[in-house]
């Protein structure tokens, strides 16, 4: 065995397969390099995934021949994946306030197990509730921590994830780190991801990780970012139980229509391996394997691996024990009301605490009074479209790009004329389009990538005067109305 992939939380390893060997890289940037250059080739669906989902799934990556560690699996020397099945779905009903000291029994024990012996620990604290959960669980345990605990957050000092960091920080005792960052950052977050991260997710979601690299390789990072999924259910503000299947699609155009098809039905194989082995049971389950295989392990994780170069890094909620529990409640019970009891049980104070998404806090009626706070602790779209938009469009917008093979001509000029001026929410998805080609041309100057098909930029301008109808046809058949 070459390597072994745990369910949540873990580093996931790259391999290349070269002639009959196999070798495992830690990382996008170490594994694209091992290929020879003449075989570098881009894959696009790869890119239809990240323009789709934000993110690649199963185990794809930005080059065909190098390939992703999928979780709950083993790669064998002869370079087959072995997958394990994974943890099972339940359907027990317990009471909410015996569900929530139960679960932070397990998560202090998991949190314990992971700080060891360390002598420097930081908690990732923001105005959430995953995060204070954790730092609730610290703090009753304080006692048997031996490590001294900072709290570190980043964004807008005015921000209520900011502000509501500080004030757990203050009333437990613990040195607080504010890290404000802006457009500068945000830049060279694109040229990291680019590199480093093989251009897989958009750049901005590495946040203020780069700070990390001040802390020792003896310190701990924890994370809460397995909360609200593991926690709640909850992924992107939608419950399990509201969740739809995932489709694929050529949802922006961008992709050339001469691959969608083929990269369509790769991009479906890619999405249905998240539940190989699952055990049979509601659909509700198998979007849920596909939340945390891909959207978690393949976006969220995949950024937070960054903490994982400088230093010890841990995503709490992640232990067999704590997911095996959890993901045993019936889905309609892991909701909210275990969180409320969890901070009524742990400190009252962070019950009464607003939380930063809507500020108001887990007792249903304390409410934030500071209306100068605001919800945002960032705004990438804003830096991207002004400060950084002469930089993006120099590698989003190049002749050398298109040669890569996988852009249609007609929608890509189309992008490069609107995105600076579109609103509402198209202008999100827009500025992320721009960022995501940029990092990908970044990619191909770093690597000297190779096209996956030969262009042909005025045959697409041509055919670019039917394809509005054509890909409006398509997006209807597929439910996307």
């Amino acid at each position: 065995m070459i390597c072994k992939t745990e369910s949540f939380g873990n580093a996931y390893p790259y391999f290349v397969r070269q002639g009959e060997s196999v070798r495992a890289y830690a990382t996008a940037e170490e594994a694209i390099q091992a290929v020879p250059r003449t075989d570098r080739i881009v894959d696009p669906a790869g890119i239809m995934e990240i323009f789709n989902f934000h993110h690649m799934c199963g185990m794809r990556s930005l080059v065909q021949s190098v390939k992703r560690m999928p979780w709950r699996a083993e790669l064998t020397e002869d370079g087959a994946i072995v997958r394990r099945p994974p943890i099972p779905h339940g359907l027990a009903h317990v009471d909410a306030a015996a569900a929530a000291k139960e679960l932070c029994r397990l998560l202090e024990a998991e949190l314990l197990e992971a700080i060891g012996s360390r002598k420097k620990v930081y908690v990732l604290l923001t105005g959430g509730l995953d995060s204070r959960m954790t730092a609730g669980v610290l703090h009753r345990a304080r006692a048997q921590i031996g490590a001294e605990i900072v709290a570190l957050t980043w964004g807008f000092e005015k921000s209520r994830d900011v502000q509501y960091a500080r004030r757990i920080a203050d009333a437990y005792g613990w040195n607080f780190i504010h890290v404000p960052y802006g457009a500068d950052w945000t830049w060279d977050n694109v040229e990291c991801m680019a590199t480093w991260g093989g251009a897989e997710i958009a750049g901005f979601h590495l946040h203020a990780m780069n700070w990390f690299k001040n802390a020792s390789k003896d310190d701990l990072v924890i994370a809460s970012s397995y909360g609200d999924s593991v926690g709640r259910a909850e992924f992107s503000g939608v419950h399990l139980l509201n969740l739809q299947r995932p489709v694929p699609m050529n949802y922006t155009g961008l992709v050339h229509p001469y691959l969608e098809e083929a990269c369509l039905c790769q991009a479906r194989e890619d999405v249905a391996s998240a539940w190989d082995l699952v055990e049979n049971g509601p659909d509700c389950v198998k979007w849920e394997h596909h939340q945390q295989e891909n959207y978690m392990r393949r976006m969220i994780g995949h950024a937070m691996d960054r903490i994982r170069v400088f230093t010890g890094f841990h995503q709490a909620f992640t232990s067999e024990p704590v997911v095996k529990f959890m993901w045993g409640l019936c889905p309609m019970m892991r909701d909210g009301a275990i969180y409320a009891n969890a901070f009524r049980q742990l400190d009252d104070r962070l019950y009464r605490l607003p939380w930063a998404r809507t500020g108001i806090a887990p007792d249903g009626t304390t409410k934030e009074s500071d209306a100068s706070l605001s919800g945002d602790y960032h705004d990438y779209e804003r830096w991207c479209r002004n400060d950084l938009a002469e930089r993006l469009e120099e590698h989003a917008f190049n002749g050398e790009l298109y040669k890569m093979g996988f852009l249609f001509a007609p929608i890509w000029n189309r992008l490069y004329r609107n995105w600076r001026r579109v609103q509402g929410m198209k202008a999100s998805g827009a500025v992320r389009n721009v960022v995501v080609l940029a990092q990908i041309d970044i990619a191909r100057r770093k690597f000297q990538l190779q096209p996956c098909r030969r262009s042909e930029y005025w045959r697409d301008q041509i055919r670019g005067v039917a394809w509005p109808l054509v890909h409006q046809i398509r997006r209807f058949r597929t439910g996307d109305r």
